[in-house]
């Protein structure tokens, strides 16, 4: 789910870096990317840290 919105970011900032230099738009696509990232992370550290409390304590 998360490289769709990642991917599809991409290409809006690419198209829009490609045909004006609009700084308010790519920064607000960035900031996306950045949220979308960062709400991955949490979520692969909470399943690593379930797997590992899984294998250790069950």
């Amino acid at each position: 789910m998360s490289f769709i919105l990642i991917f599809r970011y991409s290409m809006k900032i690419y198209v829009e870096n490609k045909s004006k230099n609009c700084i308010t738009k790519i920064s607000g696509f960035l900031r996306v990317i950045n949220i979308t990232a960062s709400v991955q992370l949490v979520i692969q550290v909470v399943i690593i840290s379930l797997m590992a409390y899984i294998v250790v304590f069950l």
